[in-house]
């Protein structure tokens, strides 16, 4: 699992979802194939689905109406090791973004 904090102009900036091996001695990449942003909107959870790393652009729209305080979750990261027919896996942990 992972946290951090974000203004929501960071989170507007910022490319998409990464997977990366945290203290792995090895240059190995993940492509992340899919994921599943939570957070909650004026009508309550909202859950959006991305089908590539990047952003997409309804989940970017979304970022203006998330406000100070509130978290976005990303769940259900699906990945596979890049430049390989390895078998797609969805990773065990979420990733919350308190915005700040």
């Amino acid at each position: 699992a992972g946290y951090g904090e974000l203004s929501r102009a960071d989170l507007k900036g910022t490319w998409g979802v990464v997977a990366k091996m945290k203290d792995f001695d090895f240059a190995l990449r993940y492509q992340v194939l899919s994921y599943t942003m939570s957070f909650q909107g004026s009508g309550g959870q909202q859950d959006l689905q991305s089908n590539e790393g990047k952003f997409p652009e309804n989940m970017t729209r979304e970022f203006n109406s998330i406000k100070r305080g509130q978290s976005v979750i990303f769940r259900d990261i699906k990945v596979k090791i890049a430049g390989t027919d390895s078998k797609p896996r969805i990773l065990p942990a979420t990733v919350t973004v308190r915005i700040k």
